[in-house]
């Protein structure tokens, strides 16, 4: 089994470029918004923060070939340029970029993610936390993109290797992770910190001394945003994604409505202390056991570096009673839903609005109100309307 392993020196040398690559699910919000918040304060102490905002998923999701269909590629591609430009041509001491969608890199993007950075300079870093935590986690995730299986359907297709979703072994098979990237830079490079569930400030007390940053500097937020789903949250929106499907409407318009408008509306509410949940059954949380058991054995042979306990990958959850009796919505949630799809649709009008003024204001014909809703269409989402699957 494995054996714990403790680091007393974390500093980085000067020169280094950081690279945090998650994966999802494993504080990577949470640090980002922290290394956000701080961007004066740790440049002032001799750190960048690399990027234009807190998170650069459109750089790192066209790097990773994972570009969305309403997103601009040539776009995309200028954004991971500049980032490497920022990467490669700062003088400050140490330089840190953070994306859990670097986890979805397959060998091909670390060869090219590590060359455009600086493979010599590059050191890795992967948060960890046990597989067990993780499954309700990205259930609710994916759903948020359109899954309809229920929780114990994925569970069941997900360990028995017809998986609906195979994005999340490639994101959560943590040991081929630490492969994939030690391979490239070298697993003396690759600093994986296993999470502490019960010490909140561990994450950040590590990054601040990994890159020789004061006591405090970061400061984990609480992000009503980036909180899960509860149950009866997700089972409503999993009836919704079933109910859109059916219709054969198009997912480039289900991720306009819900993934960036309607969920994170959704998810404003903070739900009660004794709101049901996403809880795992028995036989799932022992089945994320054994395979968190063999990740953390061969993280440990692997020679990476190894922050904390790799036995927590193993850990359990709570596991669900088994009579839950049937599921009852709560009408509220329903209509939150509801009125988040309006808020979402209200944006095409007011793309409408402004195109007729802008129209207005040159002095030419003013178009009809069907190519205006064309125009506005094509804006957010291009042939979202022609287009169905």
């Amino acid at each position: 089994m494995t054996e714990r392993r403790v680091m007393t020196d974390l500093l980085l040398p000067e020169g280094t470029r950081l690279v945090h690559i998650g994966p999802h699910k494993t504080g990577s919000t949470a640090l980002q918004g922290a290394f956000d918040n701080a961007r004066e304060a740790v440049l002032a102490q001799g750190v960048r923060y690399a990027g234009r905002t807190r998170h650069e998923s459109v750089a790192v999701r066209w790097v990773t070939e994972r570009v969305l269909p309403q997103q601009d590629s040539v776009a995309a591609e200028k954004r991971w340029r500049a980032l490497v430009e920022e990467m490669t041509t700062s003088s400050e001491p140490r330089l840190v970029v953070s994306s859990e969608f670097f986890s979805d890199a397959k060998e091909q993007h670390v060869e090219a993610i590590a060359r455009d950075l600086g493979r010599d300079k590059l050191t890795v870093a992967i948060t960890l936390r046990p597989l067990a935590k993780i499954l309700p986690s990205q259930w609710q995730q994916y759903l948020q993109r359109g899954l309809t299986q229920s929780y114990d359907e994925w569970l069941d297709k997900t360990f028995n290797g017809t998986s609906p979703t195979p994005s999340f072994w490639q994101r959560h098979r943590h040991d081929a992770l630490v492969r994939r990237w030690g391979d490239v830079v070298g697993y003396d490079n690759v600093v994986v910190i296993m999470l502490d569930g019960s010490d909140y400030g561990f994450l950040p007390r590590t990054f601040e001394q990994l890159l020789g940053l004061r006591p405090d500097t970061l400061e984990l937020l609480d992000d009503l945003q980036n909180r899960s789903l509860t149950f009866h949250e997700a089972e409503m929106l999993r009836a919704f994604n079933v109910q859109y499907k059916s219709e054969k409407l198009a997912m480039p318009l289900y991720d306009r409505l819900v993934n960036t408008r309607a969920g994170h509306y959704l998810k404003h509410r903070r739900p009660e202390r004794d709101e049901r949940k996403i809880e795992t059954p028995a036989w799932g949380v022992e089945a994320a056991q054994r395979v968190g058991a063999e990740m953390a054995d061969a993280i440990v042979a692997s020679g990476a570096r190894v922050i904390g306990d790799p036995a927590t990958l193993a850990l359990g959850a709570r596991p669900r009673a088994e009579d839950l009796g049937p599921v009852q919505l709560d009408p509220e949630l329903s209509a939150r839903l509801a009125v988040g799809l309006v808020l979402a649709g209200q944006e095409v009008q007011d793309i409408e609005v402004r195109a007729a003024r802008r129209t207005a204001a040159r002095g030419v014909r003013p178009r009809s109100s069907r190519e205006l809703i064309g125009a506005a269409r094509r804006r957010l989402l291009p042939d979202w309307v022609s287009r169905r699957r």
